[in-house]
């Protein structure tokens, strides 16, 4: 399963579709409901949440894989959130690849 803490339609939609293209489970979740439940999640970076919520979920589960997406205007982001352990994309890239990074969460 693939936990999604988006909160746009756009984001949610595109991340569902690649989860049932995939034949995968996608869970979303609201930014104020973030849970430890899973080992895979997809991050929208550009929120206040997005950054702490990261940290949060690596806090507490080291070993979880953590993938999201920025704005490339925006690019101190990545610096950030790979410093603790997590994998961003531009926007642009994240979504030219959400398939691939979503059957990703069964590897």
């Amino acid at each position: 399963m693939v936990t999604a803490i988006v909160d746009d339609l756009f984001s949610m939609s595109k991340i569902t579709e690649a989860g049932k293209k995939a034949g995968i489970d996608v869970r979303i979740l609201s930014p104020k409901n973030v849970d430890l439940d899973d080992d895979f999640y997809i991050i929208d970076y550009i929120h206040p949440y997005g950054v702490s919520a990261a940290r949060t979920i690596k806090n507490a589960k080291p070993g979880a894989k953590i993938v999201g997406f920025y704005p490339h205007t925006r690019f101190y982001i990545k610096d950030e959130v790979e410093a603790c352990g997590c994998i961003a994309f531009t926007n642009a890239e994240f979504f030219a690849k959400v398939k691939d990074i979503v059957k990703a969460s069964v590897k």
